[in-house]
């Protein structure tokens, strides 16, 4: 059994668009997460550093 395989060459404009904003999209989603994260690691930080002051 032969499997075709996914080249570029054979997809059409619609395929080719929608792996473009797919793509964009896990791109922007992915910074999104990092930044929340860093943003709730900086703030447990903080918040860590004002208890341990009390």
């Amino acid at each position: 059994m032969v499997l075709p395989s996914l080249t570029l060459e054979r997809l059409s404009l619609r395929q080719y668009l929608i792996i473009l904003f797919v793509s964009i999209t896990l791109i922007v989603i992915g910074f999104l997460i990092a930044g929340a994260y860093l943003e709730a690691t900086r703030t447990t930080i903080q918040q860590d550093e004002y208890l341990k002051q009390r």
